[in-house]
């Protein structure tokens, strides 16, 4: 079984590198994307390293391209894993910049995950409200009925336990998040909620 999962992985990667190779010339953003996608799996597999060789790519792909969905696309998948990999400064950043653009365009699904990606930058940083946007991504994500607050509910809920130090807060933020995606059908985040619950 795990063969397996290794080759549709090692399949997929292949697919993503074919697919940004003949987007690279006709559709650069969407070429980008593709690269996006690939270093994703790389960095699932555990190379870090070797997933930013990818980002650093599709970066550089899209840097002076308009801004479109593609773009945006690319842009908050940079600031999250620059988040992901404890670079804070640079995922904030770019998520900054990302979230200027989700704004412009009006992409409100991905401005609630980029306000998320923000906000968990900033927790790392003195004397930064990261609570707003964790606050703001959740409200947003709760207007428009989204699975994405789930997510929001995780993240909100956890760093109020870990840099509030707020364990009733965090306890029903983290209970309204398992009620909520419980009604939406949505399973894969309880085993996170569990272990929220479990450590406060």
């Amino acid at each position: 079984e795990l063969e397996g999962r290794a080759r549709k992985r090692m399949d997929a990667l292949s697919e993503l590198e074919e697919a940004a190779r003949m987007l690279a010339e006709s559709d650069p953003a969407a070429a980008a994307v593709a690269v996006m996608a690939a270093g994703e799996i790389i960095w699932q597999k555990g190379d870090h390293d070797g997933a930013f060789t990818y980002f650093d790519r599709a970066e550089a792909a899209v840097a002076d391209l308009p801004d479109s969905r593609e773009k945006l696309a690319v842009s908050g998948q940079l600031a999250r894993f620059y988040t992901l990999a404890g670079r804070n400064i640079e995922g904030l950043e770019r998520a900054e910049t990302a979230i200027e653009m989700a704004r412009d365009l009006g992409e409100d699904d991905h401005l609630i995950d980029l306000l998320n990606t923000r906000g968990v930058a900033r927790t790392a940083l003195p004397g930064m409200d990261w609570q707003t946007d964790l606050e703001s991504s959740l409200a947003l994500a709760l207007e428009r009925g989204s699975w994405r607050a789930s997510r929001s509910y995780l993240n909100l809920g956890s760093t109020l336990l870990a840099y509030a130090a707020d364990i009733a807060r965090s306890d029903s933020v983290t209970r309204e998040g398992m009620a909520y995606s419980e009604k939406l059908g949505f399973r894969s985040p309880m085993v996170w909620f569990r272990s929220n619950l479990a450590e406060s």
